[in-house]
Formats: structure tokens, sequence, C-alpha cells
């Protein structure tokens, strides 16, 4: 015979910390819920070290703990390892726990999540726990010699088998192994980053984004007053494209084939100064004058089939809006502007944008366009009024592959989107991805990878064969993340003295 414990060990909750459930409570009920729950448990362990749900509503005049039994209910899962032991050979495992609740609602909860004709035996209703080893030496009694028991905490699980010569084995919590976390209100958001901390780098990173991509989707789709189209512009919008076709089935949502570079034509052979300055100081101007020779009418011919009305959406991550104002002046329409984040919007461009986040969350614009961009060649321009690509770096189209598979999850859209998420936790997240990332992550945005700009750059541009030979400041200065660059540094046991070289 085996015992395993129940919470944190044979079934899991979708929030951090066991009074996040109190949270959740707090914000159907209010009336400061739960805080007033957990001072109530304090006066009900005072009378008895092991008291009852009922014993601690005593103290909780007006509240009902059904409620508390429903939400604790709602938010538990199986922990598929335990679980898929359990099912081995059901009538080789009792399960023990510390708790509050009633065997029989523990039952009804470990047979929710697929532990059928579970025996329980709760400390509340045995009158002992398993921190003194007593409950182990009860349960025993009733049902055989236990060999082995599976459990979270130390002092209770281990030390309370070690007494009985029961083998344990110890099977920490996430809350006692995680450290590096965002600053987060929703409970279950914080359970979710928690959960990212012993993923492989690639997919961490962008289930951390995942919840920008999401909401950001959500609140475009909601921002449609009518009938009007919503285009989403391409690579950096590849994945909002798809989650509002593919898992939000959202209709007349069309996929745009614009960038700054393939509208290049149109802004140089117009009379848009402003355009024109901002396209020389990009691509430089041999580059530009090529362009110009082109003509309009390829790009233009493209357009014309798509069917932009006015007062249609067009969608992309954002900086300054050019691709909206050039399509406007192209087609002489005014469009809605919906963008993730915003920079400097010239005045000259008169157009209507409003962005997603409250403030310039996205930090570094390379780890935006990393998250971002599409599994697909680059889009150069049109030829004969279609789209027409030039070769990109293999490896950025298959971590784009990766991340889009990642990302375009109906499973997890269903998780994130449960959780009800405000702005200013989806900010949290990017915050912390940016500015606290683990090494193994830095180690990914440093990769050298092919650009849009023809060249082979990394996002850190920590190279240490450079540093090695001299260019330690010229490898800062060419830096996208320049305190990422500093923390790469200062893991490095060699290089780490250089840091005192660089502005501080």
């Amino acid at each position: 015979m085996e015992s395993i414990d129940i919470f944190d060990t044979a079934i899991f909750r979708d929030v951090f910390e066991p009074t996040d459930i109190f949270t959740l409570i707090e914000r159907k009920v209010g009336r400061n819920f739960k805080i007033n729950r957990i001072q109530a448990e304090k006066r009900a362990r005072q009378k008895s070290v092991f008291c009852t749900l009922k014993d601690i509503y005593s103290f909780l005049v007006g509240f009902n703990p059904q409620t508390e039994i429903n939400m604790e209910m709602e938010h538990v899962y199986a922990n598929p390892k335990i679980l898929d032991m359990y099912l081995n050979n059901p009538s080789n495992y009792v399960f023990i726990s510390d708790m509050y609740l009633p065997s029989e609602v523990l039952k009804e909860m470990l047979e929710k999540c697929g532990y059928v004709g579970a025996r329980v035996f709760v400390s509340c209703e045995e009158k002992c726990n398993k921190g003194s080893g007593v409950i182990f030496e009860k349960v025993q009694r009733k049902v055989g010699n236990i060999t082995k028991h599976y459990g979270d905490s130390y002092t209770a699980d281990v030390m309370g088998a070690v007494k009985n010569n029961i083998e344990p084995v110890y099977l920490p919590s996430l809350q006692s192994t995680t450290t590096n976390l965002p600053v987060v209100k929703n409970p279950m958001l914080k359970k979710y980053a928690a959960e990212l901390e012993k993923e492989k780098p690639l997919v961490k990173f962008a289930k951390y984004y995942a919840p920008l991509i999401y909401g950001f989707t959500k609140w475009v789709i909601s921002q449609r007053k009518g009938d009007e189209a919503i285009y989403f512009c391409s690579r950096d919008m590849f994945m909002p494209y798809l989650i509002a076709t593919q898992i939000m089935k959202v209709p007349n949502v069309h996929y745009l084939y614009v960038s700054r570079k393939a509208l290049l034509p149109l802004i140089l052979n117009g009379s848009d100064k402003c355009l024109i300055d901002k396209m020389n100081t990009i691509f430089g101007t041999e580059e530009c004058k090529l362009r110009k020779a082109e003509g309009t009418i390829n790009t233009l011919k493209y357009l014309s089939t798509c069917g932009i009305k006015n007062n249609d959406i067009i969608v992309d991550i954002g900086y300054s809006g050019t691709s909206q104002r050039v399509i406007e002046q192209a087609l002489n329409i005014k469009l809605q502007g919906k963008y993730i984040q915003l920079g400097h919007v010239p005045k000259e461009f008169i157009i209507d944008t409003k962005q997603y986040l409250n403030r310039m969350a996205l930090t570094y614009v390379f780890l935006a366009e990393f998250i971002f961009t599409s599994p697909e060649n680059n889009m150069d321009g049109y030829v004969n009024g279609v789209p027409y690509f030039t070769p990109d770096h293999e490896k950025r189209i298959e971590y784009a592959k990766q991340i889009v598979d990642i990302i375009v999850n109906e499973q997890l859209y269903n998780r994130i989107d449960k959780m009800n998420l405000d702005i200013f936790d989806i900010e949290q997240m990017l915050i912390h991805v940016q500015n606290y990332p683990s090494y193994e992550m830095m180690e990914l945005f440093n990769e050298p990878i092919l650009t849009n700009r023809k060249k082979v750059e990394r996002g850190i541009n920590f190279d240490r064969d450079a540093i090695l030979h001299g260019k330690l400041k010229e490898c800062y200065n060419g830096s996208y993340a320049k305190p990422l660059f500093k923390k790469m540094l200062e893991h490095d046991v060699e290089l780490k003295h250089l840091s005192k070289l660089l502005p501080q």
C-alpha cells in the first residue's frame, strides 16, 4: 500500500498560492472576503488545530462555505504523473491530507480529476496530522501497511512518513521552487508564469508573449463597431491574424501583404517630404533610388485588389503608422489604425490611431520583432500586382514556425482567455521577460540571425570572440539591449571584470 498527499501532489490548483482561491471568491462576493477568510481561519485554529470548514465559517457571518467549495472544485486539475500511477492500480493507494475540507468534498474533487474510487483520510476528521506522524499510524491500522508516501511538504510529508518508517517521495511544490516571477495581480497568471520557469527558453519566451498576442487580438476585434473589414499587416501580425480567423472564427478578416519596404515606390514617388526623408534615412539613398524607379503601378494594383474601404481597420505592431498613412494617401480613404504600441507618430500624418498598451512596455524592439515575425520569406514588393518574396534566414524561419505552433494553440488560448487579464498584468509579463530573463533566454536572444537589413545580427550583440579581440565598446554600442549585454558580460567568469569599462 502507498499513500499520496492531495493538494500540490495528486491535484493542482490553477492559481499560484492556496489563498489565491480567496482572491477569486472576493471578485464575486466583495466585502474584503480574502482578509476576513484568512482571519477567520486563524481564529478557528486557535480553538482547534484540526478545525473544519464549518468551524472557519462560524467566524464568517454572511458568507456561504459552499461558495468556497465550488471555487476550489472549479480550479483544480490532476497531476498527470500521479494520476497515471494511480490508474495503474487504484486499490494500491490511499490519500492523506492535512486539510479543513471534509473527506467527502475531497473525494468529489479527486474524482473530478480522474481519481475514481479514492480512499481519503483528512486531518480535520482524524484529529491528527502528517507532521506528527500520528495520522500515518492511524491510517495504517485501517488499511494495512504503507510502504511509500508521496507529498510536497518536507516537514509534513517527508518527516511525518519517516517517523513511521515509510519511504518518502518528496515532490517539491511549484511555490517552493520558483523565485523569478513577474509582479502580477491575477492569481491564475502567476501560476502560469511559475510553470514557465521549467520550460525551454524558446517555449518560455513564446508563452510569456502569448497573453499580449491573445489580448491584443481580442481587443482589435472589440474595436469593430459595425461591418468594417479588419486587415492584419503581414509578418508582424501573422499570429493575430491566425488567432482571429482560426481560433476566434471572426468573419471579414484579411491578411494584408504590406511593409515599409514594399510601399517604398508609393512613398518616393509621392509628395510627402516627411515620409520621403524618413525612408532615405532607414533604407539609404541608393536603395531608395532603385525603388523609386520601379514606379507605383504594381503597388497600386495590389492594393486595389484588396478591397480596402473607407473606415476599415488596419492592424500592426506599431511604431509610427507609416503603412496606414501611405495606404490612405494611395487609395484616398481614411482608416482606423489599431496598434500594439505606438512610438512617435509625426503630426503631419493626421491619421486615426489607437494603441493597446498603456505605456511603452515593448522595451526592446528586436525582441518584439523576434516573437511576432511570421515563418514567411521577406516580402519585398509586387510584380503584376502580386507580392514577391526573397529568401530569409533558415534559422529565423524555423524559430518562427516553432513560435507560431506554441502560441496559435486553442488549448493555450482558452486557458489564458479564462484568466480575464487586464493591461497591467500583460505589461508586467512583458517587462519581466525583457528585463529579467534567465541566462539561457539571453543566449537565445543573442543568437546570430540574418535580419531584414540583409546582415547577420545578434540582438544583444554579445560577441565573445570580438570582445577578446578588443572590441568590447563596439559590441556594447551595437547592442539593441544594453542592460542585457551587461548581464551577459557579468555572467562570464573570465570577462565580468570588464563591466567596469562600460558606462555605469
